[in-house]
């Protein structure tokens, strides 16, 4: 690093990661000196994710707008998940209610047979 530079490079390619992961879910990066630069470039990349549920940036200088931009991307993140995995739930319930009644109508239909017999 040049004097009154900061090498924001990893951050940069971490942030163009988090535009096109889809199975990231949480995110360390306390103390990684971020910077300000580097914020902005998280901001970014979260703009476009929608999986990222936790991402912890304390202690990098980070601004308010920044870790408030962050933060309600994370929250509309966290939403959605919360859908996706009550959407989950009751589709898992639908089928084992559907694997149920066809597991029923094949007994009977068994019965039947063994009954023409």
């Amino acid at each position: 690093d040049e004097e009154g530079k900061h090498d924001v490079s990893g951050v940069v390619a971490l942030a163009k990661m988090l535009k096109v992961n889809r199975t990231l879910q949480y995110l360390n990066l306390y103390r990684c000196n971020v910077q300000s630069e580097g914020g902005h470039a998280l901001v970014q990349g979260l703009a476009e994710n929608e999986t990222l549920i936790f991402l912890e940036v304390g202690n990098n200088g980070l601004g308010q707008p920044q870790m408030r931009r962050m933060a309600a991307r994370l929250d509309e993140n966290r939403a959605r998940y919360e859908r996706n995995k009550e959407e989950e739930g009751e589709t898992r319930r639908i089928m084992e209610a559907e694997a149920k009644e066809r597991k029923a109508r094949e007994d009977e239909m068994e019965k039947t047979e063994n009954l023409k017999q």
